[in-house]
């Protein structure tokens, strides 16, 4: 308990300018993340205009009627304890059920990058629903020429099988694939959590090997067990001083016999299947990859029920379905995030820039200039009596209005017009000279002189930047 509260902020301590400048620059992307996410509105406008979707709809608020329901409603009828309305949008178990003139969208971002069935049924149990969204997948997979064609033979003989290792990225298999669209490709594959990492290269010398690996290593660690086949470079003495130097334990599968070492032989052949498959989406080859890698490390395996980035990172990646998901938490810091900002909006004085000021001792708001700002919400004002410091919850702004509106009963403002300065005659009290009497906006404010001077029937009261109180005759109160 003493080591967590030694950790906590401390909630008095004022923010330094860097943090606040942090604040905000990830405030404002927050917000511009928010709001480059159109596909929601679309996702909205879609659902109102299905007819199933929107019967549900109905029904969850009235009351479902098992009289006449069509088959398209029976298998929502089956869920129907499980269909709660969020954001205006149907979900199932945190799923979307996607209306039907989205599905084809949602299902060739399923198959981003070539995916098969298994893997497209795993990425969209996360995600969406609706039904017969399995034998959907199951047509769409077999009806895609690309993947038909490029599809690989069936395996006759078991693979070899590793031991599984204690930690991520503990054992890492490593193999070559290529050439293949003029490149060869680099592949590395995590024992425990499947990730993988592939790299493009011109040449496949054992310098530019160790380079590659080094750049890998340096974001997810050094492993302590490699494993290759005995290609030239993994058997290089270059090579066998780079393990040694790292600590790392080489380990080279048999000779002629590639599938001993076979997740990395796995993985070279969909790497290959999918971007042969992918070659019909005009993409560049760099792009194809892109897509191939996101996919597979986000999709969850059958073995582990869980994606190779949640092994290795802790985490699920996100994903353009993650941002169009409904999320209160979201929706409740976008408005803070909004309104953070309208108040510092509204907070902000310019130097130069006339305002009102009062301190804790004064009575009435006196008119200065704001000299520069200190910090966040402090700034160093110039008064009357010198400069000094200000919350800006002692400031206010200062608005001049250069013509006022006459009132409507114009005998009346004529006539207090001259009676002011009378009783200020008949007083012998000097008028303000630093701030001149103009007309004035007249509200219901109760005024009067003394015993000694006529009480006026009209009320009035003086804009506080054309005059001010301290100037008033001292037997005038406010």
């Amino acid at each position: 308990m003493a080591d967590y509260l030694s950790r906590m902020p401390n909630p008095h301590k004022k923010p330094s300018l860097s943090e606040v400048l942090i604040h905000k620059i990830d405030t404002r992307h927050q917000m511009g993340k928010l709001h480059d996410l159109p596909i929601s509105d679309i996702l909205r406008n879609e659902v109102k205009k299905d007819p199933i979707v929107k019967k549900v709809n109905e029904f969850l608020k009235t009351g479902w009627r098992l009289d006449n329901l069509s088959e398209e409603l029976r298998p929502y009828l089956r869920k129907r304890c499980e269909l709660p309305l969020e954001d205006k949008i149907l979900m199932w178990h945190g799923r979307i059920v996607v209306p039907y003139s989205l599905r084809n969208s949602v299902m060739k971002f399923l198959h981003k990058g070539h995916p098969g069935i298994s893997a497209m049924r795993a990425l969209a149990r996360h995600y969406v629903w609706w039904p017969s969204i399995d034998e959907d997948i199951d047509m769409w997979v077999k009806r895609c020429s690309n993947c038909q064609e490029n599809r690989p033979n069936i395996t006759e003989l078991p693979v070899y099988s590793w031991s599984i290792p204690d930690d991520p990225w503990e054992r890492v298999h490593v193999d070559f694939a290529g050439p293949f669209e003029g490149k060869f490709w680099l592949v590395l594959c995590d024992a425990l959590s499947k990730w993988i990492e592939i790299k493009p290269m011109s040449t496949i010398t054992t310098t530019k090997l160790c380079n590659e690996l080094d750049t890998s290593f340096t974001s997810f660690s050094l492993p302590q067990i490699i494993v290759s086949d005995n290609g030239p470079q993994f058997t290089s003495q270059q090579f066998q001083e780079y393990c040694k130097c790292n600590g790392i334990r080489h380990v080279k599968s048999s000779p002629y016999h590639p599938r001993t070492n076979s997740l990395a032989e796995r993985l070279v052949r969909t790497l290959k299947t999918r971007m042969s498959a992918s070659t019909c989406d005009e993409l560049s080859s760099k792009k194809r990859l892109e897509n191939f890698l996101f996919t597979y490390r986000i999709t969850p395996r059958t073995d582990t029920g869980k994606s190779p980035a949640e092994i290795l990172l802790g985490r699920q990646l996100r994903c353009l379905l993650d941002n169009i998901k409904p999320n209160p938490r979201r929706s409740l810091r976008y408005r803070q995030f909004q309104a953070n900002i309208e108040h510092d909006k509204e907070m902000f004085y310019n130097p130069g820039e006339n305002v009102y000021v009062r301190s804790r001792d004064d009575k009435y708001w006196k008119p200065a200039t704001v000299t520069r700002r200190t910090h966040r919400y402090s700034y160093l004002i110039n008064t009357p009596v010198g400069m000094k410091k200000f919350h800006a919850d002692q400031i206010r702004k200062q608005i001049i209005e250069e013509h006022l509106s006459p009132p409507n009963n114009t005998q009346d403002s004529q006539g207090m017009q001259q009676n002011i300065p009378t009783c200020s005659k008949e007083r012998n009290l000097p008028l303000a000279s630093t701030q001149p009497v103009v007309q004035a906006q007249f509200e219901i404010i109760p005024m009067r002189c003394n015993d000694k001077t006529p009480k006026y029937s009209t009320k009035m009261a003086f804009k506080p930047n054309v005059l001010e109180r301290s100037s008033l005759p001292p037997t005038v109160e406010g």
